[in-house]
């Protein structure tokens, strides 16, 4: 991490997937809907423009220092802010299947 505990200042696509990461996961708390998975996409860069203009910051096409600072010390919006990570639907489970008791041999 960069110094005063931000990601490193310029992350455009291809950066390192923790910061990536740490930086969805931040937008997540300011309404965005983002799965967080590392990867700076075409969702994660329409969401860091749509957080620059709702700032009325710079949209330069990448994350720079002000918009560390402004993520940092925002409040997150009201709604509900999404996890980080999102898991796949839990799978349903086949009905137990009664045995039937087995016969007791005869003596």
């Amino acid at each position: 991490m960069a110094e005063n505990n931000f990601p490193p200042l310029s992350i455009t696509n291809n950066s390192n997937v923790h910061a990536v990461r740490t930086l969805q996961t931040l937008l997540n708390n300011h309404g965005a809907n983002l799965y967080a998975d590392g990867r700076y996409a075409i969702g994660t860069d329409r969401a860091v423009a749509a957080f620059q203009q709702s700032k009325k910051l710079d949209v330069v096409g990448y994350v720079d220092e002000k918009t560390w600072k402004a993520l940092s010390k925002a409040k997150a919006s009201t709604k509900k802010a999404s996890t980080s990570t999102k898991k796949a639907p839990a799978k349903k489970k086949a009905p137990a299947k009664k045995t039937a008791g087995k016969a007791k041999p005869k003596k």
